[in-house]
């Protein structure tokens, strides 16, 4: 640490400025972390949803009977 008189112990301390830029760094790399899983998750969330409006529209669409009636 660094004493008033500016005398620093044999150890070197960090300053808190370099401190707070690794909790910082560690936040930001969470945060990224946490952004990337949320991207995979939206993904596979628009796949589903893709998937079954494929399923929905093919049940809902009617069959045409293409014979002619009265002949």
């Amino acid at each position: 640490f660094q004493a008033e008189d500016g005398i620093r112990d044999v150890e070197m301390s960090r300053g808190l400025g370099d401190e707070y830029k690794r909790q910082l760094q560690e936040e930001v790399e969470q945060m990224i972390f946490l952004v990337t899983q949320l991207e995979e998750e939206i993904k596979t969330i628009h796949m589903n949803q893709r998937k079954t409006r494929k399923r929905v529209i093919k049940q809902n669409i009617p069959h045409i009977d293409l014979k002619f009636h009265g002949n």
